[in-house]
């Protein structure tokens, strides 16, 4: 069983990880180049945490189970 929390605990980091230097080094000057005018000024970093770690926490969940 610890070693597979420890797995778990693993690749939610890693995927956390690249997830956030994919979309903030990658994708965001696309975003603003081709899609600025359709993004919000500000969003609520609360609002962003909570359901992103919910999103994530299920979707490395499915990865480990189905991997």
């Amino acid at each position: 069983m610890l070693q597979i929390m420890i797995s778990y605990i693993t690749m939610l980091i890693a995927y956390v990880s690249i997830d956030f230097l994919w979309i903030s080094l990658f994708m965001q000057p696309y975003f603003n180049a081709n899609l600025g005018h359709l993004l919000r000024e500000s969003i609520n970093l609360g609002f962003l945490l909570f359901f992103g770690s919910i999103f994530f926490l299920f979707y490395v969940a499915g990865l480990y189970w189905f991997g």
